[in-house]
């Protein structure tokens, strides 16, 4: 049986420490997914409720959807719908006899407009994060087969 996992990786701090985390609910159906951003998980309750309040609550919207295309010189066309905007990037596509990985980056603010939503966790992480929170996120989804 296939295994998905989605994570994500944001960043803090001006010497742009990451910070990991998925989500505990993700439908997928066909080339399609959802993703519930109440069910953000980066292994730190107090983080994840900040994460939902001021981040995932600033957005339009709780879910993030999207779709892939067909895998073509190692790259993998990925649409996604945050904060009511839809947009396609081309991620790298890597497969081996035992997994299969989908990794690229997104810019909350440059590709979906996510303002309100990435200032609100950074002036409630302003201490925490040395005041800066970086707007680039790396996402990486990994099948195992």
């Amino acid at each position: 049986l296939a295994k998905t996992k989605l994570t994500w990786t944001a960043f803090k701090t001006p010497d742009k420490v990451g910070v990991p985390g998925s989500f505990d609910e993700i439908q997928l159906k066909g080339n399609e997914f959802i993703i519930n951003t109440k069910t953000v998980n980066s292994n730190n309750d107090i983080r994840d409720e900040k994460l939902k309040t001021f981040f995932f609550n600033n957005l339009s919207d709780s879910l993030i959807t999207g779709s892939y295309g067909v895998v073509a010189d190692g790259k993998i066309p990925v649409t996604l719908k945050m904060n009511g905007m839809v947009k396609t990037f081309d991620f790298d596509f890597a497969e081996n006899d035992s997994s299969t990985v989908v990794s690229g980056s997104i810019d909350i603010l440059s590709d979906f407009s996510g303002n309100a939503a990435l200032e609100a966790i950074s002036e409630a992480c302003k201490e925490l994060h040395l005041n800066k929170t970086w707007s680039d996120v790396s996402l990486k989804v990994v099948e195992m087969k």
